[in-house]
């Protein structure tokens, strides 16, 4: 008796040990997660909203103005910021903070989500996972509409399911508003909302429930009318339709997207902290095997099961089909850059959770429980370490050299004063922001522009920020224009007006 009293307090003490070593290693990540997210060089797009921000506080007009393939919401989300902090990079940086905080949010989302749907292990093994993923964590901190439209997708399924589990129409009602608000935000909530809403939807029907429906899609077409009531305000709707849904398409066309498989590929130093190939170059190969297993474990589930708990079921289903429908979208979709990757690899660390708790849950039922939790504790261990060893690495590209270069330009270039072809925090000479690049954009969309010679004549440009490969796109009289009248100065790639 005595014997099997020690033993009992053995085995206390050491599972309370190990979920404190596992706790401070998942704490460890996360840290070093907000540390190269916060710290990390900001990327081309985060710069190129900020100064969508900063041209409309001037009193530009999207649309109107300057071209914008975006719809001006996550920029309206972002103005109170700037107002309060100022234009600067300093304020970027703040909020990034924002930015990461959400990115931590909607891990928390779903694993409530995990947790009512499946069950406790699962939502944790996901937070493991998810921090894990450098796809996730390059990317799902940046200042992009991306990050805020998965979150607001992510709390519409959990308001969801509570609506699914209590049948209370406000949950519906709000569940369509943020699927709305995210469509409303960015359009790339398309595929997520018709998946998870059509699959429930359809569900719904089959039980009757038309009430629900109906409030759900009232919730769904408030966002979408405001805005459109909006753009018919300004006298812009015309032109938001023209840009912000039919100029995409040659668009995707023409941009040099890299190809899906290029962020499976070794060497990049960027989005997995290291080169060659690193543990974190692994487990993007990893994770969507075992991603594959999970939904394969979930249908033959569904199948097995003879009492199935009715809600769990519409949101297991939808999961399963918004997660496919993605990999559609990333495999045979008209572009495939890192941030498209978000809502895929979240799908991708939910599916591989449930994988490994089935395996977990097996192990139970034959036996060797204790063997198979000590393999799979130790590959999430090898895993998270190198997660850490990336995300440190990635942490030290800091963009010092980027910050001087923008501190020279504006302090050569006075704050009112039109730039071609665009400087962050400074007014546009052409209607091409900075961040844009011309040679990106099809004839069909730069026609619509006007002629950058007129731009440059009639606004009196005295400032050009242009190196030889952006001049060699430009047409012929522009170019022409810019070698016959502006001059170099000691910052290479600024020209300034000649004196007559």
């Amino acid at each position: 008796m005595k014997g099997l009293t020690h033993k009992r307090v053995f085995r206390f003490f050491r599972g309370r040990l190990l979920f404190v070593a596992g706790a401070i290693l998942v704490a460890a990540v996360a840290v070093s997660v907000g540390w190269s997210g916060y710290w990390y060089q900001f990327d081309g797009d985060e710069l190129f909203h900020a100064n969508v921000v900063y041209v409309m506080a001037k009193g530009l007009v999207p649309y109107r103005d300057f071209f914008m393939v975006y719809t001006p919401v996550f920029h309206w989300i972002m103005t109170p910021l700037f107002r309060i902090w100022g234009f600067s990079l300093n304020t970027v940086g703040y909020i990034r903070l924002f930015f990461i905080a959400g990115f931590f949010l909607r891990l928390a989302i779903v694993s409530l989500v995990l947790w009512t749907v499946w069950n406790r292990r699962i939502a944790w093994l996901f937070i493991v996972l998810i921090l894990a993923d450098p796809l996730s964590t390059f990317s799902g901190m940046q200042i992009r509409p991306d990050a805020v439209m998965l979150l607001l997708y992510t709390i519409a399924v959990y308001v969801l399911v509570l609506g699914l589990r209590t049948g209370k129409l406000r949950f519906w009602f709000l569940s369509g508003l943020l699927l709305g608000a995210s469509v409303f935000l960015l359009l790339k909530a398309i595929p997520l909302v018709v998946s998870t809403l059509g699959v429930i939807g359809f569900i719904a029907l089959r039980k009757k429930m038309y009430k629900h429906i109906g409030t759900a899609l009232l919730g769904l077409v408030l966002p979408i009318g405001a805005l459109v009531a909006y753009a018919t305000y300004r006298g812009i709707l015309w032109p938001m339709v023209q840009e912000v849904l039919l100029d995409p398409v040659p668009l995707f066309r023409l941009a040099a997207a890299p190809p899906p498989n290029f962020f499976w590929g070794p060497d990049n130093v960027y989005i997995f902290g290291l080169t060659g190939k690193p543990i974190t170059w692994l487990y993007v190969w990893v994770l969507p095997f075992l991603a594959f297993c999970g939904v394969f474990v979930t249908v033959l589930s569904h199948i097995q099961e003879t009492q199935p708990v009715r809600f769990q079921v519409s949101v297991r289903v939808a999961l399963v089909v918004s997660y496919i429908l993605q990999w559609f979208v990333i495999l045979y979709g008209p572009a495939a850059f890192v941030q498209y990757f978000l809502p895929l690899q979240t799908f991708s660390a939910v599916f591989a959770a449930i994988a490994l708790d089935r395996l977990l849950g097996a192990s139970r039922e034959k036996g060797n429980q204790r063997l198979v939790e000590i393999a799979v504790g130790a590959i999430l261990v090898v895993f998270s370490v190198g997660s850490i060893r990336s995300n440190v690495s990635r942490s030290t590209m800091n963009g010092v050299a980027q910050r001087q270069r923008y501190e020279r330009l504006w302090r050569a270039i006075p704050p009112d004063e039109p730039v071609y072809t665009g400087l962050l925090f400074r007014l546009p000479a052409y209607p091409l922001l900075s961040g844009s690049f011309i040679g990106d954009h099809p004839g069909s969309i730069l026609s619509r522009l006007g002629d950058i010679k007129t731009h440059l004549v009639t606004k009196d440009v005295r400032y050009v920020v242009i190196d030889d490969y952006y001049l060699s796109f430009l047409p012929a009289n522009a170019a022409g224009y810019i070698k016959e009248n502006f001059i170099k100065t000691d910052i290479p790639e600024l020209l300034i007006r000649r004196k007559d």
